[in-house]
């Protein structure tokens, strides 16, 4: 299926109720990017993304925004001098205490990610350039975007337009339809999730049996 462009899933909208496009364009488009932020907040491939930064001997400390514009959700981080393990500081806060990382001089061997600020263990020693692998929280829609500009597959458009749908419903007071909609949003957005996680994890396993078939191969030849 071909992607549409934003013009288009706002038609999609407007035409199953018969309005004129002037007349809710403007609400459509605010309803359909609630969709999409709704979609965005999940782990999903279509919305990982890289980015290259450099950390410097001159602090330990750096804002997300900066060396990661966008960023919603850091996967990884790595250089050629190894992995930097990322610790979840969001979650616990309060109790995180930036003062408590001590940072010795040399290469990082962790990061606390407290949302807003990335905090090595060790000041670095000399710059290193970092790759990270993360999830990208996408700028809203606007009217006139090409198809590229939604991240999401082709496939699950119709979840943006069936939510925004669902919210004009809501205005015009067919609550069942509002209900029965949203529950399909969600049910269609996990069934989205679980089918991915498992892709992951049948390549996951695809690459151990690889590397057994390659050992064995390898015992094999050993054994001649």
């Amino acid at each position: 299926m071909a992607k549409r462009t934003i013009d288009q899933l706002v038609d999609a909208v407007v035409l199953k109720d018969n309005q004129a496009k002037t007349d809710i364009q403007t609400a459509v488009l605010a309803w359909i990017n609630e969709a999409y932020f709704k979609i965005a907040r999940r782990d999903l491939k279509c919305f990982e993304d890289i980015k290259t930064f450099n950390i410097t001997s001159a602090a330990n400390i750096y804002t997300i925004e900066t060396i990661i514009p966008g960023c919603r959700k850091i996967i990884s981080l790595s250089s050629i001098s190894g992995e930097i393990a990322v610790r979840d500081a969001k979650k616990n806060l309060d109790s995180f205490n930036s003062s408590a990382v001590n940072p010795s001089s040399g290469y990082p061997s962790k990061a606390y990610d407290t949302g807003n600020k990335l905090y090595f263990d060790s000041t670095p020693d000399t710059t290193y350039s970092i790759t990270a692998y993360y999830y990208l929280m996408p700028s809203a829609v606007t009217l006139g975007a090409p198809a590229e500009y939604l991240l999401i597959p082709s496939v699950y458009e119709d979840l943006v337009i069936n939510y925004a749908k669902a919210i004009y419903d809501f205005k015009a007071h067919n609550y069942k339809a509002v209900d029965r909609a949203k529950a399909e949003f969600e049910a269609e957005l996990r069934k989205w999730e679980v089918e991915e996680h498992n892709k992951r994890f049948n390549n996951y396993d695809q690459i151990i049996e690889l590397q057994e078939a390659q050992n064995m191969d390898i015992f094999g030849k050993e054994d001649l």
